[in-house]
C-alpha cells in the first residue's frame, strides 16, 4: 500500500520551523531568504544583515549578497560532512543549529566568538552568533547561531528526538 505523508516532520524541517517561529516572534531579525532545499548540497541561501551593513541590504539584493546557510541539530556535527567531503567549510557562511554541541573530529574545534580569528580581524558576526567552528588545518571558520540560546531557559523542554545524534545524518 502507498504511504501517505508522514505526520512527523523530518528533523531538518523541525530546526527550520523553530528558526522561522523565532523570526516570526521577532526574536531573530536581519534575514531575507532566497531558497530552502532538502535536495541541494546546502540547505539554503539568504541575505543576512549585520548592524554595520548598508540599511537597504535586505531590499536591494545582488547575488554577491547571498550567504549559504546550513541547518543542524548540533552545529558541530557539520564537521562530519566536511570530513566526508559532502560539504565544504569555505562554501558555508552560517550554521543555524539548535545547540552547538561538541565536534566529533579533533581537527575541528568550537570557539567562542571572542576567541575566533574572524572576531580578531574585526568582522562583525551575523545576528545572534556567539561561536564558530574552526578547521585547525586550513584556519577557516564558519559562524554558528545556536537557537537554544534564544529560548527562555525556564520553558525549554527538550523533545526526545533532540537527544538522538542520528537526527543529524540528514
Amino acid at each position: 500500500p502507498t504511504r501517505g505523508p508522514s505526520t512527523r516532520p523530518h528533523p531538518n524541517k523541525r530546526r527550520r520551523a523553530l528558526f522561522f517561529e523565532l523570526a516570526g516572534r521577532e526574536l531573530i531579525g536581519g534575514f531575507r531568504w532566497f531558497g530552502l532545499s532538502s535536495y541541494d548540497t546546502y540547505d539554503g541561501r539568504a541575505v543576512i544583515r549585520r548592524e554595520t551593513d548598508r540599511p537597504d541590504l535586505l531590499s536591494t539584493v545582488t547575488e554577491t549578497d547571498l550567504k549559504v546557510v546550513e541547518f543542524k541539530l548540533r552545529g558541530a556535527t557539520i564537521a562530519r560532512d566536511f570530513d566526508r567531503e559532502e560539504k565544504h567549510i569555505e562554501d558555508i557562511d552560517l550554521v543555524i543549529c539548535y545547540e552547538v554541541g561538541m565536534s566529533p573530529l579533533d581537527i575541528y574545534q568550537i570557539l567562542d566568538w571572542e576567541s575566533s580569528t574572524t572576531y580578531r580581524n574585526g568582522t562583525e558576526p551575523f545576528p545572534h552568533v556567539n561561536s564558530v567552528l574552526l578547521d585547525t588545518i586550513t584556519g577557516r571558520e564558519v559562524q554558528m547561531l545556536a537557537l537554544r540560546n534564544l529560548l527562555d531557559p525556564e520553558i525549554i523542554e527538550e523533545p526526545p528526538e533532540l537527544s538522538d545524534d542520528a537526527a543529524d545524518k540528514d
